[in-house]
């Protein structure tokens, strides 16, 4: 269902988008098109924000926790287990675990207090106090463009090697206006969040879905 709903809206924002090109050209031919054309249009766009009608939950990033851990430690784990104790089983000391709170705190805006660190002993321990204070945030550039290359390639069918930060939607990625909707309403259900009809709108390259995320 939710996806039948992205897909209305972004079906009714591209038709939006073609009906202003279209007054556009008629506005050039006869201005007495005018006002038919505007009234076609405003409904269009009341159809596409009444379709925006359901948002997703705060997606949790469990295996962020993960590239966490294995960046300070320098390990190389796929997974770790909840149960895993972080300085006995991990052998990380008290300069480690303070790394590992000072990252998550940089990268997912999660600030583990004091006393709250005393008390996280395990793996399982530790996602169980980001997760409840996640609010979907994310300050690691590299994290987010990782994300926006795995969608784009996944609605449109690029392999992700093609897709660079500053590749141009259209002309580069053969990308059409319903493929740049599609897109991020894919983005919005990833990130929790809602990005503007007007400013998907104005998305041109790879790096506007980017900016929007990291300055919202």
């Amino acid at each position: 269902m939710k996806r039948t709903i992205h897909t209305a809206r972004a079906y009714a924002m591209a038709l939006a988008l073609a009906t202003t090109i279209s007054m556009m050209s008629c506005q050039t031919q006869d201005n007495s098109d005018e006002p038919a054309l505007k009234d076609g249009q405003e409904q269009t766009v009341i159809t596409a924000q009444s379709a925006n009608i359901t948002r997703a939950v705060v997606f949790f990033p469990e295996e962020e926790l993960v590239d966490i851990v294995n960046y300070v430690l320098n390990t190389d784990y796929d997974a770790i287990s909840g149960e895993t104790k972080l300085s006995w089983d991990l052998l990380a000391d008290e300069k480690d675990m303070a790394q590992i709170f000072s990252e998550i705190n940089f990268r997912l805006a999660v600030n583990i207090p004091w006393v709250e660190q005393e008390n996280i002993e395990t793996f399982g321990d530790l996602v169980n106090y980001v997760k409840k204070h996640f609010n979907g945030s994310y300050n690691n550039p590299d994290i987010i463009f990782s994300k926006v290359q795995r969608i784009i390639s996944e609605q449109s069918n690029i392999s992700i090697s093609q897709i660079y930060l500053h590749s141009d939607l259209k002309r580069d990625l053969g990308m059409d206006s319903l493929d740049v909707f599609e897109t991020a309403m894919a983005i919005e259900e990833e990130f929790a969040i809602e990005i503007p009809d007007e400013y998907i709108e104005r998305i041109k390259i790879v790096e506007d879905y980017i900016l929007y995320l990291r300055h919202r």
